[in-house]
C-alpha cells in the first residue's frame, strides 16, 4: 500500500454503502472481523459478501487484512491475496461496501488537525485548510461545492445536506454533478476515495 504507516494501536474504521455512512468502530489491539454472517464485527449485507470474508488484526505494530474470501477484497483497487498490511487513508472494497481506514482523533491531536470531535468527518492528517486550498486550486471546487464534500465525507444524505446548507435538494444534486465532473469521479463512493488518496498525497 502506499499510504501513511498507522503507528498506533487505534483505527476508526468507517463503513460506507454508495457513499453514506452505515457503520463505525474503533480499533484498538484485537481482531475485527467482517462478513455475512451474524457473528463478524462488521456485518455485510450483500450476496457478495462471504459468510466470513476477511479480517483486521493488529500484528507486531502494524495493522493487516487477511482475506478469507471466494469473491476476493479491494484494497485501493488492487486484489488483495492472503494477509495485506492497511495503512491510513487506505480504501477496503467489497462491493457494494466501502471501507475506509481513518485516524482517530482526541484532545489535543483533534484541535491539532482542525478535526470536530463530534462530527463523522474522515478528513485525514493535513487538516481541512490545506485539503480546501488543493481542491479550489487543482480542480478548481468553489466553496459551496468543498462544504458539500464534507458533507458527503460525514455521510449525509442530500436531504440532510440541504437541510443543513438550506438550499433545495436539487441544489444539492447540481452541486454533486459538477463535483463529480470536476473530479471525474461517477458516484460517491468514488469521490470519497478520490479524497482520501488525495489526504495520502497531502500528508
Amino acid at each position: 500500500m502506499t499510504g501513511k504507516h498507522i503507528g498506533t494501536s487505534f483505527i476508526n474504521i468507517k463503513v460506507y454503502v454508495n457513499g453514506i455512512l452505515v457503520d463505525e468502530h474503533e480499533l484498538g489491539q484485537g481482531i475485527l472481523r467482517i462478513g455475512r454472517h451474524a457473528t463478524n464485527d462488521v456485518i455485510l449485507r450483500s450476496n457478495k459478501a462471504s459468510r466470513h470474508h476477511c479480517y483486521l488484526e493488529w500484528t507486531e505494530g502494524k495493522l493487516l487484512l487477511t482475506d478469507t474470501s471466494k469473491n476476493g477484497t479491494l484494497i485501493n483497487g488492487v486484489n488483495a491475496q492472503g494477509q495485506s498490511e492497511v495503512m491510513l487513508g487506505d480504501v477496503i472494497t467489497i462491493h457494494p461496501y466501502t471501507i475506509l481506514m481513518a485516524p482517530v482523533y482526541t484532545g489535543e491531536t483533534a484541535s491539532a488537525h482542525n478535526v470536530d470531535e463530534e462530527s463523522d468527518t474522515i478528513f485525514a492528517a493535513p487538516g481541512n485548510d490545506l485539503q480546501r486550498d488543493f481542491l479550489e486550486k487543482t480542480f478548481d471546487i468553489t466553496h459551496r461545492e468543498y462544504e458539500i464534500i464534507e458533507y458527503v465525507l460525514m455521510g449525509r444524505h442530500n436531504k440532510d445536506i440541504s437541510e443543513i446548507l438550506r438550499i433545495s435538494e436539487f441544489t444539492v444534486k447540481t452541486h454533486l454533478r459538477n463535483i463529480f465532473e470536476k473530479l471525474q469521479v461517477e458516484s460517491r463512493t468514488q469521490l470519497i476515495a478520490k479524497i482520501m488518496g488525495i489526504n495520502k498525497d497531502l500528508i
